[in-house]
Parts: C-alpha cells; structure tokens; sequence
C-alpha cells in the first residue's frame, strides 16, 4: 500500500470512527432524555416531556429542509411564543414550533408536484440523513410511549404531540397492532389503568386454597391483595389519575387492580419498556415476579463471568434458532446498548472463535437436547474445535451460564411465537409509515448503534404535500379539506399496502384481504369458543375434575365415554405413537356427544368471544413473520448437521430418569454454585408456574374447578416429550386430560414454535380463554425450559 492509498484509508477509518462516536452520543443523550420519564413524580416527568420534545422539534428542523413543504408546514403550526402558552390549551399543546423570522415563499404547482414525485428525493447531504435517523428514533420511542407508557400523562403529551405533527405533514411511524398479541384482542389484556372499585381474579399461588368463585372469597381475597408475600413488595400509592376510566386517553383493555398496576409502574421504572412479553405475563402476576426477578439476575445483574453482551448475543441466537423476530430484535437492541460490536450482527462467521464454537450446543439444545454427550462438552472444555486453548476455552461456570442464558430463550422463543406477540412498535416489524416505500421501514430502534443502517425519512405524499403547502401559505385552490378518507388515501391505495401494514377502516372492502390475506379471510373454520365438540370436551373436562380424585373417577370416565364412535376424533400423525404407548389410558376426549349429555354445565360463547376472534383473525397473518435472515445467526455446518427431530425410543434414546437427575435437588444446587441465587430464582419459578390457578375453565362458575390434574397432564407431557421422565407419575392421566388435539399443539409450541399460526390458537381443542391458552403456553415452555436444562447441568455434572 504505498502512503496516498494509506492515508486515505486512514482518512476513511478516522471517518467512521467519528460516524459511530457520534452515534453512540447521539443513543446515550436519547436514552438519558428518555430515562427522565422513569419517575414517580409528574413534576420530574413534566421537565422530561419539554426537553425531549424542544430536541425532536430541533431534528424535525435539521431533517426537513427549508423549502420543504413539511417545514413550511411546521413553520406556520404554532403563532405564539413559547412562554405564553394559550390559556385555552394545555401546557404542551403549543409545543410543536416557533414561529420562524423569515415566511417560506409560496410554491408553485410544479414544485409540489415535483416534490410529491416517487422518483424525487429530498436533499440528502450528511447531515440531513443524520437528523433524519435521529428523528427516526425519537419518533420511534415517542409512539411507543405514547400507547403503552403506564403513567397517562406521558401518554396524553405524546399523543397531543404526535397529533400536531400529523397536522404538519410529518411522517410519524404508526403500530402495527394495537394488542400486544396478534391472537389476543386489545380489549382482553389489563389495561394501563387500575380500578379501585373491583377485584380482579387471576391465577394465585397455590398456598391461596380458596377458589375466588366461592361464597366469601370476595372478603378474603380483599384481605389478601395487600398482602406482601403476595404482592412482593409495598404497594405505589394510587393515584385519581391513572385509575381507569372511559375518557379517550383511557388505554384499552379490562380494568386491572391495584397490584398488576404497580406490577407495570416498576417493571417500567426498572427497564423503561412495558413489553408486549408483559403485558401478556401479567396474566398472571406472580409468576411475573418470579420471572421477572429471574430474568434479571440471568441478562441484567453482574452475577456470573460472561459478559452482559455475550449473555444478549447468546440470547439473540437462540432466538434466530426459533426464527422468534420479536426477541432478535430486542437482544440486537440490549447487545448494542451494553457496547457490543456492530459487526457481530453481520453473523455468526463475525464472533470470536469461542462464541462461535459454543453454537453447536446451542442448537442441539433447541432441536436434540436428549442427545448431547460429555464430548460435546469436553470439545469447549478444551478447545478441541480448535483456537487457542487459553483464550477460547470455556470454563465449566461460563458453560453453566451460558446453558441458563440459552434454555432462557429457547423456552421465551417458544412463548413469544405460541402467544403471536407482536413485535415492539419501535422496533423491526412492529411499525410502519403510510405510503412510504418498504425499505423505510426497515430498520428499528435496534439498529440506532449499528452503522450499516442508514434511515432516511420518507417523502409525504402528494396529497400531504399540497396540504402542508397550503397550511403555510393561505393557498388552498385545489384543496379541498371536505374530501372523504378514501380519496386522501388515494397515494397509497393502489397496492393497498400490501406488506407494509398499511391499516384501513374495518368497513374497507380490502381490510381482511389485506390484513391476512384472502385464504384465511375466508376460512370456513371453526374455532374453539364456537365449536360444539370442542365446547361439549370442556363441558365434560370440568365435569372430571371437578370430581372427587378417588376411585370412582375413571369409572365415571369410562361410564360417560362408552361409546367413541359417536365422535370420532381425528389423531395427528404425529400422535399415533403416544397413542399405542398409552393404549390403557381412559380418555375423556373419545365421545363428547355422549358425555355432553351427562354434564350438566353449559358454555355458552357470547358476541364479545365472536367479536375478539374476528378482530385477531383480521391480524393474524403477519404472526411470527421474518423480516431478516436469521440463518446468519446459525452454524452453517450444525444446522447441517443436527435436524429437527421428535424423541423416541426406537432410535437409541434412553428416557431420562428425575429419580437419578432432577432440577430440584441437583440441577439447582449447581446452578447456585456457579451463579448464587439463581438457582434459588428459577425453582420458584417453575414451582409458581404449576401452581397458580384460578380455580376456573373458560368461564367463572359458581363452584371452584381445581384444575391442578390438568396443568399437572401439561407439565409431564412437555417434558416427556423430551425424553424426561417422572417414574411416580401416573402418565395414565395425560391421556384422561388431554385429547390428541391438545397433544399435537403442546407438540408444535416444544418442536416447532416458529409454526404456530392463528389457526393452531383458536383449535387447541378446548373451549379457553386467551389468558388460559397463554397459561397452556407457559406450563410447556417452562416445562421445556427445564428440561434444556437438566440435559445440559447434568452432562457437565458427569465431567
């Protein structure tokens, strides 16, 4: 390289340097400015809200230029000055712009029309594009905040603020589904707000015996609730504010009670994000605190010798494993975010050699845990795939660690991908921009760190740029502002969005065949909340259970079920070999005609059930879509090597005995040994997830449902089918629980998540509520999880 070739590479590092030194500045004054939000006192967040609107109203400035009609627009918005606020309007509501010394000259018909043009591009000097990506990343975290922050005035503030800028012409990223799930309807999830005039039942630990259904459990459950061994720590004052009411800035969803609402607060104040993942966990509040502090110990805390970074990269490519887009795009966000290298997201031919070698364990846990051996370990214990023995060998502490990390996400992929949760609006897949061409929207909040990605704000369209012009000028002769929604719309309309998320109104002729496309628009299938057979299962399931365990039990069963052949059930392929294993069991899922006729309860569905399963149905299809490659992420020569595979004896695999290797009594004592206290965090989780229930199926009826035989069935059949084994449980009972439709979805959430779709959600085979079908999901994954986890503590155990 002679020395003008060299300076000139020197030039060019000296630039990138500076690029992503000022990309990092950038991201901590975004996060700083934000972080003003996680507090208590409205006060604090009212000073947070002026300076991180004053610093996006500065980016709109520096990324729109000005002679565009955007900034025209945004110039003539706000007449007053700042500090003299109308008194008719709220504090923020004259936040957008001040009013500029010089007026915009009023552009002639051909410049807007230029403008407006597809093939017409906005100046894109350096540092336009770089107040453009900036821009793009308040705007990101603005909206987010905006429909899921938990205190209402945040809410409120950024909602008002995003308002103006849409007045102004201003490309704002829109959700693409309102719901934290695509399966779960908005209106069934807790809202933000709480509700001090009802209780609110949900599944409870165990140690509370009594069923919230009963006579009296209203008083009781009262006194509980401000329990601290419950609630896990003192309770944050209520306040009028955020108590749930009918208003407009009111949040969807049913009324939660005081403790899921401090449940939200703290998980916001600690992390800055209610997750999607949460707001589908506080289903069940306890467990979340349990999970919660768990997972914190595992990615967040300084416990253990890995790295946070490589605790988050482990997680992303367990994740990309799954094809779980949802959890790729967080961990690419937290990796960047504890100072990871950008380059490692290229793939995993970009990692150091030791990570690299570790992704062979990786997948064999995802896809054959069973069949992971001692040399599997020795290879890492000692270098054997080659590097250097000193500085690419794991030691037995960080395998452990990296073994609670990877059974971590293999078991959260699975839950995020059989629940449809969507993916972060600020992120990859969870937003989009009307109008604006696909590459727009490509890149997330998790790419603010990565210098590969450049942002550009698209242009408005054409109908959005007469409208800014006119705004500024007065010249409005070719606009009319009467024109109905369809034609302002027309810029956009020819495709319908097809890909982008493009939202219409629900009356729109091309809402369903846009939303999840004309197959499944027109599907003639039933779901469970209207499918007879499915309701006369759950009729009879509650009728066994709710029968006294002794032994008139199977008797009942047996005399209720006699005749299979009135109903015949079709059986999975892939259940057939569970059913010659099993042929002795008595099931209750043979003959529902019949046994409909000996239950007494009746389900009945109501038009809410029907409304919710149309409104996910219209969502669905873009459930657990891939919006990158993944297979970047994955060793080429194990994702050869190591195939997707169903245990079963027949092929050389030994079930593996709890008598001789458990969680409870070795699996978390090494745990504890190597990482203290996580041990101890994750076997209270797995006890709180067999535990809680409600004492309910499908509906609240008068009289409890102890439904512990039932998550029991789920429990031992997730692990079964991993090879593990429980040798004094009655495996009897699996088949008197659970029908092979049950059976084949619980298959498909431990095989396969990444394949659940809308149609597995709503035909699981029993009549359930959302919340009792994220219930199901959660006993498999943490029955799952464990399971990773035995394999890979007990291997190293024997080393």
């Amino acid at each position: 390289m002679n020395r003008l070739e060299s300076n000139d590479y020197d030039i060019a590092a000296a630039t990138a340097k500076d690029a992503r030194a000022r990309r990092v500045e950038s991201s901590r004054l975004r996060i700083l400015l934000f972080k003003g939000l996680q507090s208590d006192d409205p006060d604090d967040r009212a000073i947070a809200l002026e300076r991180i609107i004053d610093v996006t109203k500065s980016y709109i400035h520096a990324a729109y230029p000005p002679n565009s009609p955007s900034k025209a627009s945004a110039a003539s918005t706000d007449t007053s000055a700042p500090n003299t606020p109308n008194p008719g309007q709220s504090h923020f509501d004259g936040y957008l712009y001040e009013q500029e010394k010089t007026f915009p000259q009023q552009p002639s018909v051909e410049t807007l029309r230029d403008l407006s043009d597809d093939s017409a591009e906005l100046p894109s000097d350096p540092e336009t594009e770089e107040a453009a990506e900036k821009l793009h990343n308040y705007l990101l975290t603005i909206v987010r905040l905006s429909i899921t922050c938990p205190f209402r005035d945040v809410r409120k503030t950024f909602k008002d603020f995003l308002r103006k800028l849409k007045e102004s012409a201003i490309t704002i990223p829109e959700p693409v589904n309102v719901s934290p799930s695509f399966f779960v309807h908005p209106e069934d999830v807790f809202s933000l707000e709480s509700s001090s005039s009802r209780h609110v039942f949900y599944p409870r630990p165990a140690n509370i015996s009594i069923s919230p259904w009963s006579d009296g459990a209203s008083s009781t459950f009262s006194n509980d609730h401000n329990d601290t061994i419950i609630n896990g720590g003192p309770l944050v004052e209520a306040d009028d504010e955020n108590c749930h009411s009918d208003d407009e800035e009111a949040s969807l969803g049913q009324p939660s009670d005081q403790y899921i609402r401090d449940l939200m607060v703290k998980n916001y104040l600690d992390s800055g994000r209610l997750s999607n993942t949460f707001r589908l966990l506080a289903f069940f509040p306890t467990f979340f605190e349990k999970f919660d502090l768990a997972y914190h110990q595992i990615m967040r805390s300084s416990v253990g010798p890995l790295e946070r970074t490589w605790r988050s990269y482990l997680g992303l490519l367990a994740a990309a494993e799954h094809k779980c887009q949802y959890l790729v795009s967080l961990q690419k966000l937290y990796f960047l975010q504890y100072g990871g290298d950008p380059s490692w997201l290229k793939g995993i031919d970009y990692v150091p050699l030791k990570l690299r070698n570790i992704s062979t364990l990786l997948v064999l846990l995802a896809r054959q845990p069973w069949a992971l051996t001692e040399n599997h370990i020795h290879d890492l214990l000692h270098c054997r795939n080659g590097g250097n023995p000193v500085t690419d060998s794991w030691t037995k502490g960080e395998l452990i660690q990296a073994i609670v990390v990877i059974a971590t996400f293999h078991s959260l992929s699975s839950f995020v991908l059989g629940c449809g949760i969507v993916p972060e609006i600020d992120t990859r897949g969870g937003y989009f921009i009307a109008g604006a061409p696909q590459n727009h929207q490509s890149a997330g909040i998790e790419h603010e760190l990565d210098e590969h990605i450049v942002v550009r704000h698209p242009l408005p369209n054409e109908q959005d740029a007469f409208k800014a012009a006119a705004s500024a000028t007065g010249w409005n002769d070719d606009l009319d502002e009467n024109q109905p929604v369809s034609k302002q719309s027309e810029a956009f309309s020819s495709d319908m969005g097809l890909g982008l998320g493009v939202r219409l109104l629900e009356g729109d002729e091309n809402w369903e065949k846009q939303r999840f496309g004309e197959e499944e628009a027109t599907s003639p299938d039933v779901d469970d909340l209207s499918n007879p057979i499915s309701l006369r299962r759950t009729s009879v399931l509650i009728s066994i259970l709710k029968k006294k365990k002794d032994s008139g039990l199977k008797d009942f069963v047996t005399e209720s079920l006699a005749v299979a052949e009135e109903c015949p059930e079709t059986v999975p392929e892939e259940i057939e070999d569970d059913q010659e294993e099993d042929d002795h069991h008595v099931s209750f899922a043979e003959s529902p005609s019949r046994a409909s006729r000996i239950s007494n309860l009746s389900i009945q569905t109501s038009s809410d059930v029907s409304s919710s399963t149309t409104h996910c149905g219209k969502l669905s299809s873009r459930a657990n879509i891939v919006l990158e490659d993944l297979d970047r992420f994955i060793d080429p020569t194990a994702n050869a090597n190591i195939q997707r595979t169903k245990f079963s004896q027949s092929d050389d695999n030994n079930e593996f005995m709890l008598s001789e290797y458990c969680w409870e009594d070795e699996g978390c004592d090494i745990v504890n040994q190597f990482l203290p206290g996580i041990g101890d965090c994750l076997d209270e989780e797995f006890d709180e997830v067999v535990n809680i229930s409600d004492w309910s199926i499908f509906h609240q009826t008068e009289s409890s449902v102890d439904t512990g035989p039932l998550r029991n069935a789920m429990w031992y059949y997730a692990l079964k089918l991993f090879g593990v084994t429980k040798e004094d449980y009655d495996y009897s009972d699996i088949s008197t629980y659970l029908t092979n439709q049950n059976k084949a979805y619980i298959q498909k959430v431990c095989y396969t998540p990444q394949e659940i779709r809308y149609h597995d959600w709503k035909n699981f085979g029993l009549s359930l509520r959302d919340e009792e079908k994220c219930h199901v999901n959660l006993l498999t994954v943490q029955a799952k999880k464990q399971a990773i986890l035995i394999y890979g503590l007990s291997t190293i155990s024997q080393i």
